[in-house]
């Protein structure tokens, strides 16, 4: 329902929104005035006007303005709040002061103190078009998206031609992955300032998530020209250069980028993301090293030396992983390397992990947290290790095997299977959503699971499930199409990816999607074949079918975003010079 406000009244909505404000500020200025004046307030609130103040009033509120808002801009936002609320318990009906105040909270994300001042400062003005909007921010912070596009299109009623509530109303279309209403509110925005950097940045996200990323690299380019000096048109449209492969492209534009602001962490690991691409990775994790600053608080213990290369033979270094499975799993390997040159091997991973990574017999102690670690010489993150040790594509370690299934549990599962005379594939086709959400159309994995049918359609080819099947993903599966999914026991009672592993070790051929599984798997030294999308993942570098880090490793690219078509054409065709499924071909034929 959209909020409509003639000049003679208000819609339902419309009193319904104003009494909750009104509500709202009866208990806040009860609270404010209450604690600073030990008053209660008998009627409805009035603002108090600067021309109602005394000369030496306005002079201390003014200057109680200065002082907060010079400690907000210098980023010293608790002192500011001490100053805005100095202002509130002389003068408490002062809209700019509960303004000031609702936007230092805002910068805390403290977003439901600041919605308590902007509804505070919007009952006293129910007119202040900024108010709403800031109100709405807030709102969407909180991820409140219905109530945020309530309260942006009452401020579009108040005042249509406002920019800056068409640009909010953008975000919050946008936040809802609704593209097109986005791009029509970006459009509008156009039509009032067709020459605002801002707008061209934002028309340059939507056609990016719109999978238009052409337009967008068009956007971001007609950005930097308005204002050659912002350094965030520059990084947007480097990153955009850099998923689309365009690779030194990217680099001169990301290299502007942090001349311009060389503080910017972003900037800075996607250059690292370009150069690992490129295969340079000297560069690539001297910007790497920018990673750790992406975290409000360093992970680090920085009660351990880092290992800076020096000699590890009878020292005892921890390596410890900061990212996600897969990354565990492919960067393990630098504890067998570790371990190769004689040092005492510690390693921190995720608790999923220990159980499957305390299979491998270089590690000589796992943990999963801190509170065990005894003395140590070094520590290093698994994912510096290619820095630290100055390695190329073609000097990184890359054992056949480095990976173990559990011997037992292999036997079980090989036990289970053995009625399956079939050329046995297992296959993950699915990528957890919260891992895909924040990247762009061309870089999503997941690929959809009717591609498989062929495959599942060959007499001589069974299927196996290794992924975790929920409703949801069962009922993507064709009810022509049989995969073999198991019981909802599988990779918990025995631990994270046990059975996983133990099964793998017992197929022909693992086909996936870049997914943690595809480096279990060939870390177990399976033959894999990976699915990738236009725009893959930096460590697959380029145009490449084979992986410096698996000798086991077949690489399937897609050559048009958003086509698996011809890529699973491709794995068919292959399918069919492999010798093992050839030869039961033949001998049933």
């Amino acid at each position: 329902m959209n909020l409509k406000i003639s000049t003679l009244g208000i819609t339902f909505l419309g009193c319904i929104f104003i009494l909750m404000i009104t509500t709202s500020v009866w208990y806040y200025s009860s609270k404010h005035v209450n604690t600073h004046h030990e008053q209660t307030p008998q009627h409805a609130p009035q603002a108090m006007r600067f021309n109602r103040l005394s000369s030496s009033d306005l002079d201390k509120l003014q200057q109680l303005f200065k002082q907060g808002d010079e400690e907000y801009d210098g980023g010293n936002v608790k002192n500011a709040i001490t100053y805005y609320r100095q202002a509130l318990s002389r003068y408490p009906l002062i809209v700019e002061a509960l303004i000031r105040l609702g936007k230092a909270y805002a910068k805390q994300d403290k977003h439901e103190l600041a919605i308590s001042e902007y509804k505070a400062a919007l009952s006293i003005n129910p007119t202040d078009v900024e108010g709403y909007l800031l109100l709405s921010r807030s709102l969407r912070a909180q991820k409140k998206l219905s109530d945020a596009l309530f309260i942006v299109r009452h401020a579009l009623t108040l005042r249509p031609t406002l920019f800056s509530a068409h640009i909010e109303l953008a975000k919050i279309f946008a936040d809802q992955h609704d593209y097109d209403q986005a791009l029509s509110a970006i459009e509008k925005a156009h039509q009032i300032n067709p020459n605002n950097v801002y707008a061209h940045l934002m028309k340059g996200h939507i056609l990016n998530w719109k999978g238009d990323i052409e337009g967008a690299i068009a956007m971001y380019k007609k950005a930097t020209q308005l204002d050659p000096t912002l350094s965030n048109a520059h990084y947007n449209l480097g990153h955009t250069l850099k998923v689309y492969g365009k690779f030194n492209e990217a680099i001169e534009s990301l290299n502007k980028a942090a001349a311009l602001n060389p503080h910017h962490v972003d900037t800075h690991v996607a250059l690292s993301h370009v150069y690992w691409a490129l295969g340079d990775f000297d560069q690539a994790w001297q910007e790497y090293e920018w990673r750790w600053k992406q975290h409000k608080k360093d992970p680090r213990n920085k009660t351990i030396p880092e290992w800076q290369g020096e000699d590890i033979k009878g020292k005892t270094i921890l390596l410890y992983s900061e990212q996600g499975f897969g990354d565990t799993l492919q960067f393990i390997r630098f504890a067998q390397y570790m371990k190769q040159q004689g040092a005492t091997v510690w390693c921190k991973v995720q608790k999923q992990l220990v159980t499957l990574l305390s299979l491998c017999p270089y590690i000589d102690h796992i943990i999963n947290d801190n509170s065990n670690i005894r003395a140590l010489d070094y520590q290093v993150a698994l994912m510096d290790m290619p820095g630290k040790l100055k390695l190329t594509p073609q000097t990184v370690p890359a054992p056949d095997q480095y990976l173990y299934a559990d011997k037992q549990l292999s036997n079980v599962w090989r036990d289970k299977l053995s009625s399956d005379k079939n050329f046995k594939i297992g296959v993950c086709w699915h990528v957890d959503e919260r891992h895909e959400i924040y990247k762009l159309p061309i870089q999503r994995r997941a690929f959809p699971v009717q591609a498989l049918l062929p495959l599942a359609q060959d007499k001589h080819i069974s299927l196996y499930s290794l992924q975790l099947v929920d409703n949801a993903i069962r009922a993507e599966i064709p009810s022509e199409m049989n995969v073999h999914i198991f019981d909802h026991d599988f990779d918990k009672t025995r631990g994270s990816f046990m059975d996983s592993a133990a099964v793998i070790t017992n197929l022909d051929l693992i086909i996936t999607a870049d997914t943690a599984i595809a480096h279990l798997a060939a870390g177990l030294g399976k033959k894999v074949w990976m699915l990738l999308p236009y725009s893959p993942d930096c460590r697959w570098y380029l145009q490449t079918e084979s992986s410096p880090w698996y000798p086991s490793m077949s690489i399937f690219r897609q050559s048009e975003a958003g086509n698996w078509k011809p890529v699973t054409d491709k794995i068919t065709t292959s399918l069919n010079n492999v010798p093992k499924l050839k030869a039961m071909r033949n001998q049933q034929s």
